[in-house]
């Protein structure tokens, strides 16, 4: 059974070995923002289970911190995880890394006449228009520039890019 591992960072998985771990890809996507998913999908297709969990799983989380991991119950959630969000993380080949098994990551291009996948770009993309039709608004930079989604109530709080709180300007 095939599987994929999008780990933010280093993975101490080797991926690739002949009668180990064949079946298994490691791609890490380091771009402009840190946030990653902590998305785990067991199982094929209409199969699968999709859960979200708050932390990375290293034992610094699991014995100093209370974490958890839940599954995720509704179908239209589920659905929009494994047909929108998934798909876009494994076909990135613009800020994707895949680990081959000597443990050597090497960034990933766009094969020729393939189109560039860029996914922390292409999800903005997706987030303005959602974000207008709920009322707020929304600014797409250019690269090394701001975002901002704001809701139409105004006087939110957020967090700047030194991760200090802030208050919003909207």
């Amino acid at each position: 059974m095939p599987i994929d591992i999008v780990p933010r960072g280093i993975c101490c998985l080797r991926p690739g070995v002949r009668g180990l771990s064949e079946t298994i890809r490691v791609r890490s996507i380091v771009d402009r923002f840190l946030e990653h998913s902590r998305i785990y999908v067991f199982g094929p297709d209409d199969d699968a289970k999709v859960y979200l969990s708050s932390a990375d799983w290293m034992p610094r989380n699991f014995f100093r911190r209370v974490e958890l991991m839940f599954p995720v119950l509704a179908p239209e959630l589920s659905s929009r995880i494994l047909k929108e969000i998934i798909p876009v993380y494994l076909a990135d080949n613009m800020r994707a890394r895949q680990l081959d098994a000597e443990g050597v990551f090497h960034l990933l291009h766009p094969a020729p006449g393939e189109t560039p996948v860029r996914c922390q770009i292409q999800m903005l993309e997706q987030a303005v228009p959602e974000a207008e039709a709920f009322g707020g608004s929304a600014v797409v930079a250019g690269e090394g520039a701001a975002v901002g989604l704001t809701g139409s109530s105004g006087g939110g709080r957020g967090r700047s890019a030194a991760g200090k709180t802030r208050k919003s300007r909207s």
